[in-house]
């Protein structure tokens, strides 16, 4: 079965490997295979470290686990911007884990969150264009293509992303 909980400083290692992994199945072609290969690891567990050492109070990031086996992780940034709302981040969810639920679950807990917490937010993401099962899976579960823009990834300063918005997070629940 299962359980999700709130990731502390001791997933640090778990979240920036999958992170990797994630990149590495998904952004090929887009990131280069130097950076993916060599320097993601690395570059990723120095970003989740300075993320859990600093911790912006408006982090809220989830994990996944079925029997001490870390399978997923969402990380929201609560009151990101003032008129899309909370940025969904990260949500990444193992290979060997994949179309059980688990992301969908992860963006349920974040809902959840917010209706604990009586916030009233939209919740966005982008989403790299090239994307398709990433798309078409925010869009199952009610997220709305609003914008086509580009964005900066490590050594690309341009590629193109979707904004996904959920007006009404409730949807997810």
């Amino acid at each position: 079965m299962i359980q999700y909980r709130f990731a502390t400083k001791k997933d640090t290692a778990q979240i920036a490997h999958l992170h990797t992994q994630s990149w590495q199945q998904n952004y090929r072609g887009v990131l280069s295979d130097h950076y993916l290969d060599v320097e993601a690891a690395s570059e990723r567990l120095d970003i989740w470290t300075k993320r859990f050492t600093d911790h912006p109070t408006n982090q809220l990031i989830i994990v996944a686990e079925e029997k001490g086996i870390f399978c997923g992780f969402a990380c929201t940034y609560l009151n990101h911007d003032p008129k899309w709302g909370a940025l969904l981040d990260n949500l990444h969810v193992s290979a060997n884990f994949q179309s059980r639920g688990i992301g969908r679950a992860l963006m349920q807990q974040t809902a959840q969150y917010f209706k604990d917490e009586n916030m009233k937010t939209n919740l966005y993401l982008w989403v790299l264009e090239n994307n398709d099962r990433a798309i078409a899976f925010y869009e199952r579960i009610g997220g709305k293509k609003v914008e086509l823009s580009t964005c900066k990834l490590p050594g690309i300063d341009h590629v193109s992303a979707h904004r996904i918005v959920w007006e009404n997070v409730d949807v997810l629940l």
